[in-house]
């Protein structure tokens, strides 16, 4: 997974799908709530291309941010296939401006 720059990973990231799932268990544990509403999806071959926009609403209060924050990213991701398994996911994340506490 390639992870462009973005106001939560400001040097941007590449995991491999341990470090993925590991992230993706992360993000949920600090999250009461996400959805994702997908906007459009263009397929070429064993290509996509998707346009969806996130939203989160944190938990509980952690780092700079409180509980019941608000969370938003307009996302635009391309991921590669091969037999029926998503092998490369590469994201754009566009986060809303948002504060963060200050940590303490």
């Amino acid at each position: 997974m390639i992870e462009h720059p973005n106001a939560l990973i400001p040097a941007g990231a590449e995991r491999d799908l341990a470090q993925t799932l590991e992230g993706f268990r992360r993000g949920k544990a600090l999250l009461r709530e996400q959805d994702f509403a997908v906007h459009d999806v263009i397929v070429d071959g064993d290509r996509a291309a998707v346009r969806a926009t996130w939203r989160g609403v944190v938990g509980a209060s952690a780092g700079p941010f409180r509980e019941g924050q608000e969370l938003l990213a307009h996302v635009a991701a391309i991921l590669s296939v091969a037999h029926g398994a998503i092998i490369r996911h590469e994201t754009f994340d566009c986060y809303e401006p948002f504060a963060t506490a200050p940590v303490s």
